[in-house]
């Protein structure tokens, strides 16, 4: 069978040489007569292209996913994207995460991370304020608490804690309070060891930091080891002793 432009064609759709749509008329023999000087006007042929044109090159193998034709040489398919030599679909898009959702009401603190199985308790010590209230003493014009409180327990959240006083911007994991002003904003450092005891170093306190029975005055910058029940003496009457007990803090 032949097409319009004379080529012998297996295929009754499209030519097998050309691509022509097969039994439309060609711009050879058979043509209408044009008047002389008016200039010719196109016939219409497939798919709105003027005849004679010869059309985009259609694949005999049409997307196997979508049925769409496969046009020219294109390796993906333009109606589904069907990639014709792997034979595989475009993979979908994975949606963006979605964002976390802090848990109870809106602008509450986020969930304290766990204690480690050990408070710090904070007390008040009459003697170490007398101890402390001679002539240029620390305690010297800081009243000593009445009533006395309570002793506070802090639940201690990591294997490392900085004792002081909560100001501004410095904040302390063992907040001593703002009464007793002889401790400073960064005054102490608790840390757990691997061997499960534990140590201090004061930071360069203004006024030093004490341990034991004998309250003896550490050297800044370095660890010094804490025996079960060793009270951490600072400030004008401030102590602090650590206990294996994870009740909450008031």
């Amino acid at each position: 069978m032949k097409c319009p432009n004379g080529h012998e064609s297996s295929a009754t759709d499209y030519c097998d040489t050309c691509g022509m749509l097969m039994g439309t008329a060609s711009a050879g023999a058979g043509a209408p007569a044009v008047a002389s000087g008016a200039d010719p006007a196109p016939a219409s042929g497939p798919a709105g292209t003027p005849s004679g044109t010869v059309p985009p090159e259609v694949s005999a193998g049409d997307c196997s996913n979508c049925g769409s034709a496969r046009v020219g040489g294109e390796r993906f398919c333009e109606v589904c994207g069907l990639d014709f030599e792997t034979g595989r679909l475009p993979a979908a898009p994975q949606p963006a995460p979605a964002p976390t959702v802090p848990t109870g009401p809106v602008g509450s603190p986020a969930p304290e991370a766990p204690g480690i199985g050990w408070t710090a308790v904070v007390a008040c010590d009459h003697d170490w304020w007398e101890h402390n209230s001679g002539a240029g003493g620390v305690a010297s014009g800081v009243p000593y608490p009445d009533p006395e409180p309570s002793p506070r327990r802090v639940v201690l959240r990591s294997r490392s804690a900085v004792i002081g006083r909560t100001s501004g911007s410095s904040v302390a994991d063992i907040d001593c309070g703002g009464a007793d002003t002889g401790v400073s904003r960064k005054h102490a450092r608790i840390t757990l060891r691997n061997d499960g005891t534990w140590s201090v170093a004061d930071l360069g306190s203004t006024n030093g930091t004490f341990v034991g029975p004998n309250a003896t005055r550490l050297t800044p910058q370095t660890e010094t080891e804490l025996a079960l029940g060793d009270a951490v003496k600072l400030g004008a009457y401030t102590v602090i002793v650590l206990d294996a007990d994870a009740t909450p803090a008031n």
